[in-house]
C-alpha cells in the first residue's frame, strides 16, 4: 500500500497534472494553507479541466439509454420520446405517442417480434426484448445524423 499524496490547493491545474504524472500517482488529496483536507483530485479530473468532459465509450447516457459502440445504443422502449430525441440528437415525433416503443409500433403498424430488424427514420432498430403486447428493449444504430 502506498502513502497518500498531498497536493497544495494553490497549484494550478497544469502544475498539479505535471506533479502527479512525475510522481506516478493518479489520485491526490488536496490541502489548503492550514493543512486541512479540501478535497480529492484525479488525473482524469485535471485533464477534464483542460479539454472538457471525457466519457467512457460504453458509459450509460441515461438509465434508459446505454451506449454500446459508435452510434449504437441499447434503449429501454419505455424511454420518453422527447428524452430520446434530446440525448441522441433525433427528431422523432408521432401523434398520441410518448415512448420510443410506442413510436416504433405506431410507425410500422404492428408489434414487432424479438430479433426483428427495422429501418425507421435513419435508424436501424433490432428488437432485443419484448412480448406479444409490447416492446421492452431495442438496439438502435444511428445510420447518419438525423
Amino acid at each position: 500500500m502506498r502513502l497518500p499524496y498531498f497536493l497544495p490547493r494553490t497549484y494550478s491545474v497544469l502544475q498539479a497534472l505535471r506533479d502527479m504524472r512525475r510522481r506516478h500517482v493518479s489520485l491526490a488529496i488536496v490541502t489548503d494553507e492550514y493543512g486541512t483536507v479540501a478535497g480529492l483530485v484525479t488525473i482524469k479530473d485535471l485533464v477534464e479541466e483542460i479539454v472538457g468532459e471525457l466519457s467512457d465509450e460504453f458509459e450509460k447516457v441515461s438509465p434508459e439509454i446505454q451506449k454500446v459502440g459508435e452510434n449504437r445504443y441499447i434503449v429501454n422502449a419505455a424511454v420518453d420520446l422527447d428524452k430520446l430525441n434530446e440525448i441522441l440528437g433525433l427528431n422523432l415525433h408521432a401523434k398520441d405517442v410518448n415512448t420510443f416503443g410506442g413510436y416504433i409500433i405506431k410507425t410500422i403498424g404492428y408489434i414487432p417480434r424479438v430479433g426483428e430488424h427495422l429501418n425507421i427514420a435513419g435508424l436501424r432498430v433490432e428488437i432485443l426484448q419484448g412480448s406479444q403486447r409490447r416492446i421492452k428493449s431495442v438496439l438502435v444504430e444511428k445510420l447518419h445524423d438525423t
